[in-house]
């Protein structure tokens, strides 16, 4: 209701995509292995970004993703569905700068 634009753009790009594609991409995420067995191995740091008003991942999976994870830093995004990065673009950028600068040695900077 607050981005209009934003919404027809997504619409435009769901409305062009062939039913080839999407029927692949369908299947590719109903046949996905389950890694959560594996998750305690990936010692690497990790971002977990969880929207609130997201339908598709709800924000408790996104959260205990994030706790199964041993090096994780969970961010919860308000006032977002399943396309945080682009309806809430600030507050996604804030949590991924956040993390970069927590991870990235100030000799790389």
């Amino acid at each position: 209701k607050t981005k209009p634009e934003l919404v027809r753009q997504v619409r435009g790009w769901m409305e062009t995509t062939s039913a080839r594609g999407l029927y692949g991409g369908l299947l590719a995420i109903r046949d996905r292995d389950d890694y959560r067995s594996v998750l305690s191995r990936l010692t690497l740091p990790c971002l977990v970004i969880g929207a609130e008003e997201d339908r598709a991942i709800p924000i408790e999976r996104s959260r205990a993703l994030a706790e199964g994870l041993p090096n994780a830093t969970f961010c919860r995004i308000p006032y977002a569905g399943h396309m945080a990065n682009m309806e809430q673009p600030e507050r996604f950028n804030d949590c991924l700068i956040s993390f970069l600068n927590q991870h990235i040695s100030p000799t790389n900077r």
